[in-house]
């Protein structure tokens, strides 16, 4: 089950044994935004990367204030498969089986959290 955030954001998590995590989906977007989420600490703190219909984005959110990593534009291929990679402060993002982009997020809180799961 979804736990809705603020926003009317939904998120579902897993925790799993390791903060270092490759983790994929495949999206099927009709409105706003769907992706994934890793190194979630609760729902201010944690780690996104989405698909908005024409950009992929990844969002750190810290203390509940987000900043934008990166946003690529992207297009949107019906049900192609989102996937991210983080190892320590790297955050590597593929869509459709290609690089989009990389990025990376030092803040303390998020290096050892390890809960992935998907948001919508």
């Amino acid at each position: 089950m979804c736990t809705a955030l603020s926003g009317g954001i939904g998120i579902n998590t897993v925790t799993v044994s390791s903060s270092d995590v490759f983790v994929s989906c495949n999206i099927y977007w009709v409105s706003g935004t769907a992706g994934l989420i890793v190194r979630y600490i609760d729902p201010n703190n944690y780690v996104r990367v989405v698909h908005t219909g024409t950009n992929v984005q990844l969002i750190k959110r810290v203390s509940a204030s987000e900043t934008t990593v990166f946003d690529t534009a992207t297009s949107y291929v019906d049900g192609a498969e989102l996937k991210i990679s983080c190892v320590g402060s790297a955050f590597r993002v593929y869509y459709n089986d290609v690089a989009v982009s990389t990025g990376t997020i030092s803040d303390a809180i998020l290096q050892t959290a390890s809960s992935v799961g998907l948001l919508s």
